[in-house]
């Protein structure tokens, strides 16, 4: 866990996660590991408010669903999360996807993160491991918008900018 690499890795995905590392290795060497992980959630915790995020919002997104029809293809579902999409709202939000997913089977689904404050690593990391997941399973084509294929690709933290109204469709 203490391993040089280990964090050279934290602090390729971010300084925040340098620093949240550090505080849970930190905190467990000087205590027990239970403090540390405590330590290192309440450090992550702190980061996403100061960053911006609503204290609500790190513990519940919103979800707005509607279908979109594209003119040559066939239907989509469009699924606009509000808010914050961080480690501490990911099984609330993971089970909402999971049940819209479940009904759309063989469809393109659009999970658009526009009106998000901010996708954390955690739930970049997840979103990636969904698309996969959805894609081998259940034949769903997941598309993630609102966040750059580099972020999910790095891992990091996202700050999601809201596109102009006349982008959004």
């Amino acid at each position: 866990l203490a391993s040089p690499k280990e964090f050279v890795a934290a602090y390729q995905v971010g300084r925040e996660q340098l620093l949240i590392f550090t505080t849970t290795v930190v905190v467990t060497l000087l205590t027990d590991l239970l403090i540390g992980i405590g330590a290192g959630v309440a450090v992550k915790a702190i980061v996403h408010l100061v960053r911006g995020v609503p204290v609500m919002a790190l513990f519940r997104s919103q979800l707005t669903v509607e279908e979109v029809k594209p003119s040559q293809s066939h239907p989509e579902l469009r699924v606009r999360i509000q808010g914050a999409a961080v480690f501490t709202n990911w099984l609330g939000l993971s089970q909402r996807l999971r049940l819209l997913l479940a009904k759309h089977h063989g469809e393109t689904v659009v999970l658009d993160f526009t009106d998000a404050k901010l996708v954390d690593h955690t739930v970049m990391s997840k979103l990636s491991e969904l698309r996969r997941e959805v894609s081998a399973l259940q034949g769903i084509v997941l598309s993630i918008i609102g966040v750059s294929e580099l972020d999910l690709a790095k891992l990091g933290f996202a700050r999601v900018k809201p596109a102009e109204p006349a982008q959004r469709q």
